[in-house]
């Protein structure tokens, strides 16, 4: 029981932290600047991010816009949780594939949760009266994941329904990612 305990908290921990990296490494692949153009929300995730991410600069060099420096971070977070649940669960420690595997996984399924969460609250959003300061952040964050589907997808009657299909498309993207990592961890 106390195992369980200890994961719930450090799987807790680890989701949160790591979802704040990949937001930052998000918003820098699309060129949002989060001190000026996510106000108070781009503060506080740079602010609990930086410990880990500026260190990791000097020796991890950007690629174009990508700041791999967030992505490794998120990465590393989760691999520790990796760590520490194969301990708990199994009384043993070892780094082998299987674990490096189940990290990358772990990392492209919060990314896509991660999207698939702005895309629906985004959405959920346009239909209520919302902060200015708020709508247009989201608009920022949505618009190149809805980009795609926007151009495939024409208004129908006025109604934008990209973000169904964006989000249908997340959720088959999920379904694949968990069947991958089931099929190669067999």
């Amino acid at each position: 029981m106390l195992n369980q305990l200890l994961l719930f908290i450090a799987q807790t921990v680890v989701s949160f932290f790591t979802g704040l990296l990949l937001f930052r490494f998000y918003c820098l692949l699309i060129r949002l600047n989060l001190k000026w153009g996510a106000g108070n929300l781009g503060l506080f995730v740079i602010q609990v991010t930086d410990w880990l991410v500026l260190p990791l600069r000097r020796v991890i060099p950007a690629v174009r816009h990508m700041d791999l420096a967030c992505l490794f971070a998120a990465y590393f977070v989760q691999f520790m949780y990796t760590l520490l649940k194969c301990v708990l669960l199994t009384s043993g420690f070892h780094i082998g594939i299987d674990i490096v595997l189940t990290t990358v996984f772990d990392v492209f399924s919060a990314c896509v949760s991660g999207l698939t969460g702005l895309v629906f609250v985004s959405a959920l959003l346009s239909w209520f009266s919302v902060n200015e300061q708020m709508k247009n952040l989201l608009d920022q964050l949505v618009n190149p994941v809805l980009r795609p589907f926007r151009f495939l997808i024409p208004l129908i009657a006025g109604v934008d329904i990209s973000p169904l299909a964006a989000l249908l498309f997340f959720q088959i993207l999920n379904i694949a990612l968990q069947g991958l990592r089931f099929q190669l961890s067999v």
